[in-house]
């Protein structure tokens, strides 16, 4: 199952696929902790 930012974000372009997933990666720890 994917977790919820790579389908949110599924759409976007960084211009790069590799900011793109340095991007869900951000919002997925975020998301795990977003009191920090």
């Amino acid at each position: 199952m994917e977790k919820c930012a790579s389908v949110e974000l599924k759409q976007a372009y960084l211009g790069d696929t590799g900011r793109n997933k340095r991007l869900v990666r951000i919002l997925e720890d975020l998301g795990a902790q977003p009191t920090q």
